[in-house]
């Protein structure tokens, strides 16, 4: 058996940034706001036809909303929630991948281990691999990681052999 491809990247808010940017788009948030949009301007359109003094508190309900969503993902909003999470502003990941599977493991202590059976889905993008793996674990491990582009291209091999559900997406 050949020895495991290593990679070390930095985890920290601005990683978390890049995860969300390579992610498939979602249209949910979308048909959030027009539901809420909607909702709110029938409210007070119909507090307003009942001669209710707080017919435009629902006009404001929109632009509060946006901007909850908008501030929601920004990377202040990141840099405090990974720091909840971790205890830390970042940390070093060293990532190991065989034929068995592949393995994380943090300089905060955290050690990861999944065998390909438990991966779900892997995505190549231009800039990396997302790795879905079980209880909705996405993993981000961006090619910079790799020493090489011989090393990013074999782990790219290796996901291929051993996963159903491998896509790539070069944009």
């Amino acid at each position: 058996m050949s020895p495991p491809i290593r990679g070390k990247y930095e985890e920290s808010a601005e990683h978390l940034a890049m995860l969300l940017k390579q992610m498939p788009r979602s249209h949910a948030n979308t048909w959030i706001l027009i539901f809420v949009g909607t909702a709110s301007v029938v409210m007070a359109y119909l507090l307003y036809l009942t001669k209710d003094k707080g017919w435009f508190i629902f006009l404001f309900m929109l632009p509060i909303f946006f901007v909850v969503m908008a501030t929601n993902n920004s990377k202040w909003s990141l840099r405090r929630k990974y720091r909840t999470a971790t205890g830390l502003d970042r940390c070093s990941v060293i990532c190991e991948f065989d034929a068995n599977g592949f393995r994380l493991n943090s300089n905060s202590g955290v050690k990861t281990e999944f065998g390909w059976s438990a991966v779900t889905r892997v995505i190549e993008k231009e800039a990396g691999l997302l790795i879905y793996a079980p209880s909705k674990n996405i993993h981000w491990i961006p090619k910079s990681a790799f020493d090489s582009e011989a090393d990013f291209v074999a782990v790219v091999g290796v996901a291929k052999i051993n996963v159903t559900n491998f896509t790539a997406m070069k944009s």
